[in-house]
């Protein structure tokens, strides 16, 4: 279907590449249509207006053009100014960027993965230790793609969580009371905190592992580039 090019979104570039002599092709992010395919004609001229403004983590405004899964992009505006993300921080929103680029389907709209993309891209620019951040967003992006993890009940018992007893985690199950606790088992009282949103009261280390097998398995446990490039790097 056509887009009308009245109207108007924001998106965000998550992956882009070079197309003919000027222009780009754009795996772009909007809260209204999800995850798009763009054509950013003449944006790569030096004579172009637009000229290295086509760039991760900045906000663009424009309309979308054509009947093909391959948009054209139209009306670019830049109403607020780019997040200002420095540092490892960068590598961080690399890293966000290819696993939104990776995991979300096309023309699928999730209003609260956007939401929290933003709320995480002002996390980077701001926040020297955006760690914790980062995990919020990891497990918003697994709720909302259907495989949210479980912080109530044990999966095996169905029982509440005992806060004295320990528990280990099982991808695409979840967590199992377990008489032989070890360093990345997690108490009860800990599992309580992931439920109301208080990582930092878990070891970064526990967190880090839950939510890197989990997101592992929807990728078919094949590395994302950006963790491979900047192994060490990315937490």
């Amino acid at each position: 279907m056509k887009v009308s090019k009245e109207i108007l979104q924001t998106v965000y570039v998550l992956h882009a590449r070079i197309y003919r002599e000027t222009s780009l092709i754009a795996e772009v992010y909007s809260r209204n249509s999800g995850r798009l395919s763009v054509i950013f004609k003449g944006v790569r001229s030096r004579k172009s207006r637009y000229s290295g403004m086509v760039q991760p983590f900045v906000p663009i405004s424009l309309s979308l053009l054509g009947r093909s899964d391959l948009k054209t992009a139209a009306n670019l505006e830049f109403p607020e100014k780019p997040f200002s993300i420095s540092g490892k921080n960068i590598i961080l929103g690399m890293y966000v960027n290819e696993l939104l680029y990776r995991l979300l389907e096309k023309f699928d709209p999730l209003e609260s993965v956007f939401d929290s993309y933003e709320c995480l891209l002002k996390k980077l620019e701001e926040s020297n230790n955006p760690i914790s951040s980062l995990r919020e967003f990891e497990l918003n992006l697994l709720k909302e793609l259907g495989y949210g993890i479980n912080f109530h009940t044990d999966s095996v018992s169905g029982d509440v969580f005992f806060p004295g007893s320990h528990y280990n985690f099982v991808v695409n199950d979840g967590f199992r009371k377990t008489l032989e606790p070890d360093e990345m088992s997690f108490r009860g009282d800990e599992i309580y905190s992931m439920a109301l949103g208080k990582l930092e009261d878990v070891r970064p280390k526990k967190v880090l592992s839950l939510t890197r097998q989990s997101l592992a398995s929807l990728l078919d446990n094949t590395p994302l580039i950006s963790r491979t490039i900047f192994s060490g790097l990315i937490e």
